[in-house]
């Protein structure tokens, strides 16, 4: 799928990806839920929604051609961590605390007002990502104390960035394990050998003893 600057909203979106991909050291990803296109990365991550696209569920490619549009193309399944960041940032978008709102073309000092209306400190990089957007809102997820939203939308799309994103994903723990110790058969059968012998012998003993008689005196 090509995406050209005729793709607004989604170009949009796809720009901001692509700066913190080349930025990011870690695991980057972009990839659809069916209906949103989705991305995260080292600190970073962002949910887009148009009413004139569908992307399947698997991981997209992300290149960018001469002509500086964009190309995704689906590439592999969704893996554990995709599904649950995707959860995650679901969670994220459902409940927040709306704070104020910036035109970002127009306004100064907008890391400012920010940091002073939420007490969250943006990167002076995240400038260049709050560029991309005319407008913009800000938000404090109810979850966590520690991010940032930064949202775009109307009725027909919804661009969403989360600042200071954590992409790890721990898999809770369902049932408890235990150690096992493998027994070694021929040691056991080492160790029931000589008493298994043992009670043979004596067993034998006794027996001999029976068909003697009580007049055999073993002495004698």
């Amino acid at each position: 799928m090509v995406i050209t600057k005729d793709d607004k909203k989604l170009y949009e979106f796809l720009d901001i990806a692509y700066m913190l991909f080349g930025k990011s050291a870690g695991r980057k990803v972009l990839f659809g839920d069916g209906e949103n296109l989705l991305f995260y990365c080292e600190g970073y991550a962002g949910r887009f929604y148009q009413d004139d696209f569908s992307f399947d569920e698997a991981c997209y490619s992300l290149g960018k051609t001469p002509e500086a549009n964009y190309v995704i193309e689906p590439k592999r399944e969704l893996e554990t961590l995709e599904i649950a960041s995707s959860e995650k940032i679901d969670e994220l978008l459902c409940r927040y605390s709306t704070r104020l709102e910036i035109a970002s073309r127009v306004e100064n000092y907008k890391i400012a007002k920010i940091v002073a209306d939420t007490n969250f400190w943006l990167k002076d990089d995240d400038l260049k990502i709050l560029a991309k957007y005319r407008f913009f809102t800000v938000k404090v997820p109810l979850l966590e104390d520690n991010m940032l939203i930064v949202s775009e939308e109307n009725n027909a799309y919804s661009s969403n960035i989360i600042f200071n994103f954590d992409c790890t994903y721990t898999k809770p723990v369902t049932q408890l394990s235990f150690d096992t110790v493998e027994n070694d058969d021929d040691e056991e059968q080492k160790e029931l050998n000589p008493i298994e012998e043992e009670a043979q012998l004596d067993k034998l003993m006794h027996d001999t003893l029976d068909e003697l008689g009580d007049d055999y005196d073993p002495m004698a």
